[in-house]
């Protein structure tokens, strides 16, 4: 897989130097889930630089490779993960390991497979052993690069009777990992709002994701969320690719975003 986005593995080192540069950041791990967009901004201190990178479950694994380059090119200063409650990931690994439901390969080796031997009997318990999980994975990654950094867990409660999240509209947002607060894209593009959102350094590490957006939970419209004419023609390429590979369905409808911040 990996031999198909030697361009945009370039292209990513190109953005760590832009956006990050010699600055500290504050890299935010977190889920998908449309419902905790706000949750994210509220952790988010007005005064500090941060970027974020989203996937299904706050799934430090299938991220490795995104944090590991960032860490290595010295602009991260803390790490913030923010798993959350009634997560669907998680439904997909219970039903997986306990239902024995069956899931795509791409699915089960990048987030189900993490989890096989771990004891658990609910889908809370399943969500505590996911927060502990991640936080050594993050951990594993900083001792295995002898790089000393601050982990922080912040763990969202997704009240299902009092929502506070934007109506969910059907679509996810793919981008490189975004260094602005959602309240502002939504302001400046607010055709998102309400959307699922992936970013991730290598947009392929997220096919696992992407199935699980497309195909999974039924989101048939897709924005691809760019800064510059570089990273929309990289996303383009990805999104081919993908489509060609069945990981996205051919009757999905793709629009470019610019974001504008």
């Amino acid at each position: 897989m990996r031999d198909q986005v030697n361009s945009a593995f370039l292209y990513d080192e190109k953005w760590i130097f832009r956006i990050i540069m010699n600055d500290k950041m504050n890299l935010i791990i977190s889920c998908m889930d449309y419902r905790i967009q706000d949750a994210i901004d509220d952790a988010i201190d007005d005064d500090e630089k941060f970027v974020i990178m989203r996937n299904a479950g706050a799934n430090v694994k299938e991220l490795r490779n995104s944090i590991v380059r960032m860490i290595k090119q010295g602009g991260v200063k803390r790490i913030k993960l923010m798993p959350h409650s009634d997560c669907a990931a998680m439904k997909i690994v219970y039903s997986a390991l306990k239902e024995n439901k069956h899931y795509d390969a791409v699915i089960y080796e990048s987030l189900v497979e993490q989890f096989n031997g771990k004891n658990f009997n609910s889908l809370k318990e399943l969500e505590i052993i996911n927060r502990a999980m991640q936080y050594d994975n993050i951990k594993g990654l900083l001792d295995e690069n002898d790089v000393g950094k601050s982990i922080e867990v912040e763990s969202i409660f997704v009240n299902t009777e009092k929502l506070r999240y934007y109506q969910r509209n059907g679509s996810f947002v793919l981008s490189f990992p975004v260094s602005a607060k959602y309240s502002d894209l939504f302001n400046k593009i607010g055709k998102i709002r309400g959307s699922y959102f992936l970013h991730s350094l290598d947009i392929d590490d997220l096919a696992a994701d992407m199935i699980i957006a497309n195909k999974l939970v039924g989101l048939k419209k897709l924005f691809l969320l760019y800064a510059n004419e570089e990273e929309k023609e990289t996303l383009n390429e990805h999104i081919e690719s993908m489509k060609k590979r069945d990981i996205l369905g051919n009757d999905i409808a793709v629009e470019m975003l610019q974001n504008g911040l």
